[in-house]
């Protein structure tokens, strides 16, 4: 998430704070980690903010990971991911119904990621020179266990998929 928004323009980069751009890649990750974090345990107006993560160069604490991991699992009707986008389309499909559409399997907004096999990409995640943003982690592998248990409690398998979504996932 860090190199995408470094390469959206510094999004999220506290301007007012530093009064420049960020030196390199691994300056504005260390400088934003945990966004995504405090986007879901704080509220941004109670605290006269317009993001939480906008001029707030804090990093969350251990109580923040733990509430937004809680919100996370408490107050979504869905969560998918990016690197699965073709099954989360398809999980969101089989919990909601609807037909699939092919413009939802489309990426409105590539990045300069690297295509990898199947339908994910990579990032070049040397630029990072070994920084790993641990806050957000956490809240990610509840995003990732969340997916793959509703996968699991749905039966969602590329052949089921093939029924729901039949253009994106061929016959098994």
């Amino acid at each position: 998430r860090a190199i995408s928004a470094y390469n959206y323009h510094f999004h999220g980069w506290p301007d007012k704070s530093f009064g420049r751009d960020p030196k390199d890649e691994r300056e504005f990750a260390e400088v934003v980690q945990g966004c995504m974090t405090k986007m879901l345990a704080h509220h941004p107006i109670s605290e006269g903010q317009a993001s939480p993560c906008f001029g707030h160069v804090v990093p969350p604490t251990a109580a923040d990971v733990l509430l937004a991991k809680q919100r996370l699992r408490e107050g979504f009707a869905f969560v998918g991911l990016t690197e699965e986008w073709n099954l989360s389309v398809c999980l969101f499909h089989v919990k909601y119904g609807g037909p699939c559409k092919d413009v939802e399997f489309e990426d409105i907004r590539p990045g300069r990621a690297v295509k990898t096999e199947g339908n994910g990409t990579e990032y070049d995640t040397s630029v990072l020179r070994g920084f790993v943003d641990e806050f957000d982690g956490e809240v990610y592998k509840e995003a990732k266990s969340i997916f793959y248990e509703e996968l699991e409690k749905h039966k969602v398998t590329d052949a089921l998929c093939h029924t729901v979504c039949p253009s994106q996932f061929p016959a098994v």
